[in-house]
């Protein structure tokens, strides 16, 4: 009876890990999903804010400190973005400039999808930067990629207009070489097709033509296809989809993280 009673007056262990315990078990490489210090975290924010930022950044800097099989910055990175934290999208931004022996280490093959998401739930007006890094020949093609689609996602949340965005499009498919390496076209178009294509028919076409679309991958019919919706109808649809919505579910996007990095 008496232990019955001691355990109901028991804080949950969540409520009861300081914070520097949190952290420990969120650096856990090895073990299962840390919920505990994950569900700690997000009933106290303010508690873990700055260690998971300084976390954040320390990878983002120098990513080789990364032990193999890591996942802590994954933690970080999905718990600040549910957060809509502003102060994590410098470090964000900086796995965009990772070269590309590194991104496998670092970011798996969850590159163009979390990261994405990421950086549009902590962008705050700050989309210059995504612009400019899809824009640097010198990022991996996959980090630019991951841009582009964090740009998706701010246009689908109003913080971008769609307008720009087409135009930004189109900018760069006037100016690039018109060469297979100059750009990942096809997941460019994969991209335009999400937004509706319109207003990027003909020079989408025109990669087509010119052979810079791999047929394996997508066809001019994806883009017939998105051409048979209407501009709202199709950008409903997408913004539907999970990989176009901001981190609101740190802890379930957590779960799915560990099938991925085995844990």
């Amino acid at each position: 009876m008496l232990e019955q009673l001691l355990c109901s007056r028991r804080p949950p262990v969540s409520e009861a890990m300081l914070p520097a315990r949190i952290i420990a078990d969120l650096k856990q490489i090895q073990g299962e999903v840390p919920v505990a210090a994950i569900e700690a975290a997000l009933a106290a924010p303010e508690n873990v804010k700055e260690a998971l930022l300084a976390l954040l950044s320390e990878f983002a800097r120098q990513p080789e400190t990364l032990p193999f099989g890591a996942i802590a910055h994954w933690h970080a990175m999905l718990l600040l973005a549910q957060w809509r934290e502003s102060r994590a999208f410098d470090s964000l931004s900086k796995f965009l400039e990772l070269p590309a022996e590194m991104v496998d280490h670092v970011l798996g093959e969850t590159l163009d999808t979390l990261l994405a998401r990421a950086l549009a739930s902590t962008c705050h007006n700050r989309a210059k930067q995504l612009f400019q890094a899809v824009e640097n020949p010198q990022n991996y093609d996959y980090c630019r990629i991951a841009a582009l689609k964090a740009l998706t996602i701010l246009m689908l949340q109003g913080e971008l207009a769609r307008e720009s965005l087409i135009e930004f499009y189109h900018d760069l498919m006037l100016k690039l070489p018109r060469l297979a390496d100059a750009f990942p076209w096809d997941l460019l178009v994969r991209e335009i097709n999400e937004i509706h294509p319109a207003e990027l028919e003909h020079p989408i076409r025109k990669l087509f033509a010119d052979g810079l679309i791999n047929p394996h991958f997508l066809r001019v019919e994806h883009m017939e296809s998105a051409l048979s919706q209407s501009p709202n109808q199709l950008l409903e649809a997408t913004r539907r989809k999970p990989e176009y919505q901001i981190i609101k579910d740190a802890l379930a996007e957590i779960r799915e993280l560990a099938i991925y990095a085995g844990t």
